[in-house]
């Protein structure tokens, strides 16, 4: 699970795009969330409730309820 914020000015939205591409070519199991506000920490509490949510959704698929 590889969540970024387009507006984080301590990692580039775009490193984490591209890790996701690379791992989808090789095989690897990989979901990518893009935000566009939020910053690095999440400050905000769409971004906070997006990475909840996305991390709720991946978790029960992967390891169940």
């Amino acid at each position: 699970l590889l969540i970024s914020s387009r507006n984080d000015r301590r990692v580039p939205y775009t490193q984490s795009r591209k890790m996701h591409k690379k791992l989808k070519k090789l095989g690897k199991v990989s979901h990518y969330v893009q935000m566009e506000d939020g910053d690095h920490y999440m400050m905000t509490s769409t971004a906070r409730a997006t990475t909840l949510t996305e991390l709720e959704k991946f978790l029960a698929k992967h390891i169940g309820k």
